[in-house]
């Protein structure tokens, strides 16, 4: 017996619904990110107590004159695997800071004390060696934001060139700066001498670092925009919940 009843038809295929689509999209873009997308480790150092702030040629050295309290450098380097530096240009200087006081009596002429701290503003550049284990900054300006407030009693202040406030970006000239070993993880350190003019007060920072840390992170942008994608995935759901 033939049967009359209506066939029904395939259903079209649902489209995504608009409301999920800048989602989609996000993660979409994110996944099909191309393989060969710049990879890094983050190197971070902490200055070691090695570390100096000279003022007036070595009138004034902090430590002992004052203290250090605190001193780190991070630099970024292109990697192809964890703790697999690639050799050539793209490391980056991202991150110098720095802070302490100063207490000085210099020659019972004049009393020096107070606080400074530096932050770098803008990311310095430079290239790793052939061999993997080093990176020179030597040369460059380094932009930071300085909070410099070194007060001062007595009468040969003025001629010391004392009270010094700054406050506001500066840019000083990196003397030398190097890191060493960065093929070892857990073992690279790096040294440098930067000048310094606070106000007329000439002195240089002699820095030394060893490697603190060393942290695998993926290319700034894929990792965005995946993580942008999932974001807005969730909030999505929750507001059909």
């Amino acid at each position: 017996m033939m049967s009359f009843l209506p066939q029904s038809s395939p259903r079209p295929p649902r489209a995504v619904s608009r409301g999920w689509l800048p989602a989609v999209l996000l993660l979409m873009l994110g996944l099909s990110a191309p393989a060969q997308a710049q990879i890094y480790d983050r190197v971070t150092f902490d200055l070691t107590s090695e570390s100096v702030l000279s003022l007036l040629g070595g009138t004034i050295v902090t430590p002992p004159d004052g203290s250090l309290t605190v001193g780190s450098l991070t630099l970024l380097l292109p990697s192809s695997a964890p703790g697999v530096p690639t050799p050539g240009a793209g490391v980056v200087l991202e991150g110098f800071t720095l802070a302490g006081n100063v207490s000085k009596n210099v020659a019972g002429q004049a009393f020096v004390s107070g606080p400074f701290a530096a932050d770098q503003v803008d990311p310095v550049s430079g290239s790793l060696s052939p061999g993997l284990t080093e990176v020179d900054f030597t040369g460059q300006s380094l932009s930071a934001q300085l909070d410099v407030n070194l007060g001062c009693v007595g009468a040969g202040c003025s001629l010391l060139g004392f009270p010094v406030s700054e406050t506001g970006v500066s840019v000083f000239e990196l003397g030398v700066l190097s890191a060493f070993d960065l093929d070892q993880a857990g073992s690279a350190r790096v040294e440098g001498l930067v000048d310094l003019d606070l106000g007329g007060v000439l002195g240089t920072f002699g820095l030394v670092g060893i490697e603190s840390s060393r942290v695998f992170v993926p290319e700034p942008g894929t990792a965005l925009l995946v993580g942008a994608g999932l974001a807005l995935l969730a909030r999505r759901a929750r507001a059909r919940g």
